[in-house]
């Protein structure tokens, strides 16, 4: 059977009347076993369960009818049974006929439905038909669990809560959302006590959710008081840390639970979340608020050797140039932690963090070796004993809500992951709690909004590197809005703009910042604004009479970790103020040293080609 077929036969099933005898052989029925198959499931000769109500058929699926209200019962016995690790089901389902939970055992990916919406999650069920749903082998396997379980949560508490479906009300759940991430992550690394939010969801809320909202209202108004000004809340409450930090200062409200989205929540609990990796996780977690950009068949981010085609020849390899040519210099050493100090990375169009947690990482990975050479130069002894590096250097614009929290919260993660390595490293770490700055992400429309508000121009000893992928949309891709975007940008300029891909507005922007200041850009870009009209019409503006191009990489084919790798042919040009410091071009392994690039990305003077009407 293919997939339609399946779909089409849970379909049946869900609509008839529910008969507990019948269900799992229906049910084998429908993931493709031939009838003969099904009349020896039911005669009990391969049905390899002793439990009374269940069928296991070997390597396919261990179904269980369980009494009204017992689903989760089930499903936990069945799953505990030896006879699943012998004969190894893909799928473990329990149902009461009102209620269905699955689990695959593999993956330990898990379902939560009513019975009655079996076959809207046909996809879930494919492995015990023999099908495998796809899943891209860069992703990480925690990351992968997380985003999907938060997912489902997402929406059970959407269906739950209808009310919660307008701009205003989303914004509180996907604020709802991170801080549960926070709690998860937080006791699973050692920074709240050993499963204390697990065991708050599991032993306060009620056994089908029915406490969850209060109980969750609680702790996180815990979170947000030092202790001694928790009198009003529950005694259990005063177990929780004062966090603050901006992430717990706002009293939130928090909806309603019904038994799904508890189980999810639960389920999300179980995780071991120190395993999440902030570079992808962020974009991953995006997709839960935007279900037109979730799928079955992965998730989708910019990988990280793409985010360091940008941040590498933009100041990294620059920084490691300057690190090796310390040496033992204990001066020279020094001035480039001052330096690394000084560093503050702005992505204007940031979505969930990817750009910026990676810059992040990264400078504190060449802080740690400079503080492990000083150290090893004043006989194993660190005379700094935390990292210069702070998250109030880090800023970003992001027009959607979900992906600007989730950048904050990417980068705490990040945070406390350097800290720990930090640790290990030196013995000593600043402490986790109570947060300090955040990074600064504000949730913005990038093309209307002043960039010196959010990344205020450099000080002395400062400098600000610009660094992102800006939204590529052609002309026909725009919309409304986007064209009005660009009328406000180009529309007083003089030059024909309308067919210019919506990309370059945030190098226009990006020009304008840098101008006569300490700071450099580059950005990703689809390889239309390195030809034709565009080459010969928008580089003059955003260069303007003082910066020039200071490396760019030329087309090359855009790879992600993702489902499908995206189609676009793009380049990465970086600009800065006119200077004597070298200029390099890349073409695929190819890096040459030019004494100017142009617009047309190639390593020669400038020059104009202009289309010619005849």
């Amino acid at each position: 059977m293919n997939p339609t077929e399946i779909a089409d036969a849970l379909e049946e099933i869900a609509a008839r009347p529910f008969d507990g005898g019948e269900f799992a052989f229906s049910f084998a029925a429908a993931m493709g076993s031939p009838q003969a198959t099904v009349s020896k499931l039911r005669s009990g000769t391969i049905n390899k369960s002793k439990v009374p109500g269940a069928v296991l058929m070997n390597r396919k699926f261990y179904a269980m009818v369980t009494d009204p209200g017992a689903v989760d019962q089930g499903l936990s016995m069945i799953r505990s049974d030896k006879k699943t690790t012998n004969h190894k089901p893909a799928i473990l389902l329990a149902t009461d006929g009102v209620d269905l939970s699955a689990e695959h055992v593999a993956s330990g990916d898990s379902l939560h439905i009513k019975f009655a919406d079996l076959h809207h999650h046909f996809g879930f069920f494919l492995p015990a038909a023999g099908m495998s749903r796809y899943k891209a082998a860069e992703e990480n396997e925690v990351d992968v669990k997380a985003a999907g379980r938060l997912a489902k949560l997402y929406d059970a508490l959407l269906k739950k809560n209808p009310d919660w479906k307008t701009p205003e009300r989303r914004h509180d759940l996907n604020q709802l959302m991170t801080r549960l991430i926070f709690c998860m992550f937080a006791e699973d690394v050692g920074i709240f006590e050993n499963n204390l939010f697990s065991r708050l969801i599991f032993t306060h809320a009620g056994d089908k959710g029915e406490e969850a909202q209060s109980c969750i209202a609680s702790a996180f108004a815990a979170m947000n008081l030092p202790k001694g000004q928790r009198q009003k809340l529950p005694a259990w409450a005063d177990a929780f840390p004062y966090v603050n930090g901006g992430l717990f200062a706002d009293t939130l409200d928090v909806p309603k639970f019904d038994r799904g989205a508890y189980r999810y929540l639960q389920d999300a609990c179980q995780l071991d979340w120190q395993e999440i990796n902030p570079d992808i996780f962020g974009s991953m977690i995006q997709s839960v608020a935007e279900p037109d950009k979730r799928s079955e068949l992965g998730m989708h981010y910019t990988s990280v050797p793409n985010i360091l085609k940008v941040l590498g020849p933009l100041f990294l390899d620059d920084l490691d140039e300057q690190i090796e040519k310390a040496g033992d210099s204990r001066k020279a050493l020094v001035r480039v932690l001052k330096r690394i100090e000084g560093i503050r990375v702005f992505d204007p169009a940031c979505g969930s963090g990817n750009f910026l947690v990676v810059a992040y990482r990264e400078l504190r990975a060449r802080e740690m070796r400079v503080l492990e050479r000083l150290a090893q130069l004043d006989g194993g002894a660190s005379a700094q004993m935390f990292s210069g590096v702070r998250l109030a250097n880090f800023y970003g614009i992001e027009i959607t809500d979900f992906a600007a929290e989730t950048a904050k919260l990417a980068l705490f993660i990040a945070e406390y992951q350097a800290n720990a390595r930090f640790g290990e490293m030196f013995g000593n770490t600043a402490p986790a709690l109570p947060l300090r700055d955040g990074g600064n992400i504000v949730c913005e429309n990038s093309l209307r909004l002043n960039w010196n508000r959010v990344c205020p121009p450099p000080s002395d000893g400062e400098e600000v590197f610009i660094a992102g992928n800006p939204p590529f949309l052609g002309k026909a891709q725009q919309e409304a809005s986007h064209k009005a975007d660009k009328d406000l940008l180009f529309g007083d300029l003089g030059v024909n703009y309308k067919a210019f891909d919506y990309v370059v507005g945030w190098f226009y922007k990006a020009g304008q910042y840098i101008d006569d200041r300490p700071a450099q850009a580059a950005l990703v870009a689809t390889n239309s604004i390195a030809q034709g009209d565009a080459a010969s019409t928008i580089w003059p503006l955003i260069l303007g009479g003082g910066r020039e191009i200071g490396f760019a990489h030329r087309t090359f084919k855009w790879r992600n970790n993702a489902s499908a790798n995206a189609a676009v042919m793009c380049v990465i040009v970086g600009i800065r103020n006119r200077s004597n410091a070298p200029k390099v071009l890349f073409d695929g392994d190819l890096k040459t040293p030019s004494s100017h690039i142009n617009s047309y990305l190639l390593n020669m003077s400038d020059m104009v080609v202009r289309r010619l009407n005849c």
